[in-house]
């Protein structure tokens, strides 16, 4: 009986010291996450208060009303992995932080809807409404204050033709500016936006700019932030953002260092700005 006892207390001695190592073990390994990674809150619930930057090294880059738009997004929590349109998880985990937008359940939303879809949000939001218009790969302009009135995108078999036709009632309501968007993004893509876009130099990037490379496919991100170094030969430090193929959720790219910040560094890189999933140029940079 005292031997049972015995086994007994020295298993729940043996218990306890093991949860209590594990906790320990649970406790060191947050401590090290929390120091090698000094810019992330976990806490944090949009882009402004998840990411951390160096305040004696950098300042935020703009207070534009667009600029403060993108850095209240809200955030997925921290650690959550990008999905597709159809629930399932992305294959490669590229991302620092997700935000939290549906998206739809369709295969829609790609590289330059994203990009799209975060210019129309603020624009419809503020009530900007005669700004939000977006050019189709064939060239025709799409305004959503026409979809508004009530007008429908009609073409031909070719769809060599596009134009408007009245055959709903007027409506302004956030659904039916989604759906607006649905049509753009069945239409639109990097190769028309990129025409409508405004080239910049790299130099002068700010939050809401894009980087882009028209093609079929090509690809775009968008600039969430920006930060501009206090002291010489530091470089400028962006945030960026992006969907791709197939339609996923707008996931915050990581960079190399596990932060969100990528430095701009084109003479050191051959001109070349890479991201996890694209290589731009100096020369891809563009602004609405």
């Amino acid at each position: 009986m005292k031997t049972k006892q015995a086994f007994l207390i020295a298993s729940l001695l043996l218990s306890f010291t093991y949860v209590s190592c594990a906790h320990s073990q649970r406790a060191q390994a947050n401590d090290e996450e929390q120091k090698e990674n000094p810019y992330i809150n976990e806490q944090g619930q949009t882009v402004s208060d998840r990411f951390l930057f160096e305040h004696s090294n950098y300042v935020r880059c703009d207070s534009s009303e667009y600029a403060e738009y993108l850095r209240s997004l809200p955030l997925k929590p921290h650690g959550y992995p990008t999905h597709y349109y159809n629930g399932e998880e992305k294959r490669y985990d590229v991302n620092i932080g997700v935000i939290d937008m549906e998206i739809g359940k369709e295969n829609l939303q790609q590289c330059a809807d994203a990009v799209i879809r975060l210019r129309a949000e603020y624009l419809f939001k503020t009530k900007q409404y005669d700004k939000i218009h977006f050019n189709f790969t064939n060239g025709f302009r799409c305004d959503y204050t026409k979809w508004a009135e009530g007008y429908r995108i009609k073409t031909n078999a070719q769809q060599t033709k596009t134009w408007w036709e009245l055959d709903s009632k007027a409506d302004k309501s956030y659904a039916t500016f989604r759906k607006y968007l649905s049509q753009v993004f069945l239409y639109a893509g990097t190769a028309s936006l990129e025409q409508e876009l405004v080239k910049i130099r790299w130099q002068d990037v700010r939050p809401g700019d894009v980087i882009i490379q028209g093609g079929h496919p090509g690809h775009a991100v968008t600039v969430l932030d920006v930060l501009r170094p206090l002291k010489q030969g530091l470089p400028i430090k962006i945030m960026i953002c992006q969907s791709y193929m197939p339609a996923q959720e707008i996931e915050i790219l990581r960079a190399d260092d596990d932060s969100p910040w990528f430095e701009l560094n084109p003479d050191n890189t051959d001109g070349k700005f890479i991201t996890p999933e694209w290589v731009f140029t100096s020369d891809d940079f563009r602004r609405f």
